[in-house]
């Protein structure tokens, strides 16, 4: 689930490293057009004059593709071949915020949801009765924890990086401090934070690892998913993480 105005093709590295992983990946640029003036920076210079913002509704409809029974274009006959049972969202900024409105329940009750939100929470209903239940895994930070805390399902954990911003789980840009072309730049981080390509692909690495260990270790207690698990806590670019005790394991390091 994508951050606000951040595209598909931005996740090309993480979304990458999770196929060769064994996951079948699947992603969406759902634009939606401003209802009022955008705010300032948007739109960015050479970007549609419209936002990204991936939707529950949309979460359905690709349910209905993943069963063939949305639609027979050849193009999405990949998503057969995934276990429905086993649905991982990863999501990222206010694609996170929006998964965690779902799970939480957040989306039925929380009256002072933002518009994006609430517009991300759309179809929620419909995507329930698709699917019974989800794994979200993902990088949050701080302000998210309460909403994590409240997520449905009693396993969810963190982690948190070194040498990376806001935009880590994206491709290397370089000459932007690490903010995707249609984006906007977020507050929090240092505006003149800079990376290299090889670092930036390497904490991708990261990521796609660690959700594919946490997966396989959540649902099957995978050996060897539970010692990456481990040695993160030792991990140079890993500054903290940490699971609740309803995941089956733990896995916690001193700084967290």
């Amino acid at each position: 689930m994508n951050g606000f105005s951040v595209e598909a093709s931005r996740y090309s590295g993480v979304l990458a490293g999770l196929a060769t992983r064994g996951f079948v990946v699947a992603s969406s640029d759902y634009y939606h057009n401003w209802t009022s003036p955008p705010p300032p920076p948007f739109p960015r210079l050479g970007c549609p004059e419209s936002y990204v913002l991936v939707t529950a509704e949309l979460l359905g409809t690709l349910l209905d593709f993943a069963r063939g029974s949305a639609t027979q274009d050849g193009r999405f006959s990949f998503l057969h071949s995934a276990d429905l049972g086993r649905l991982v969202l990863l999501a990222h900024s206010a694609g996170g915020s929006v998964a965690m409105c779902m799970l939480s329940g957040s989306c039925g009750r929380d009256a002072d949801l933002s518009p994006s939100m609430r517009l991300g929470c759309e179809g929620l209903a419909a995507l329930h009765r698709r699917h019974g239940s989800a794994l979200i895994n993902g990088v949050f930070n701080k302000r998210t924890a309460e909403k994590a805390a409240a997520t449905q399902g009693a396993c969810h954990g963190y982690l948190q990086f070194n040498h990376m911003n806001h935009f880590g789980i994206n491709d290397f840009y370089p000459n932007t401090h690490q903010v995707t072309p249609c984006a906007s730049p977020n507050p929090s981080d240092d505006q003149s934070f800079e990376t290299d390509a090889a670092t930036q692909r390497a904490g991708l690495d990261i990521i796609a690892h660690t959700t594919a260990a946490w997966v396989r270790a959540f649902n099957k207690g995978d050996a060897a998913a539970l010692d990456y698990l481990s040695g993160l806590a030792d991990n140079p670019r890993v500054s903290a993480v940490k699971t609740a005790s309803g995941c089956g394991f733990a896995v916690n390091s001193s700084s967290a």
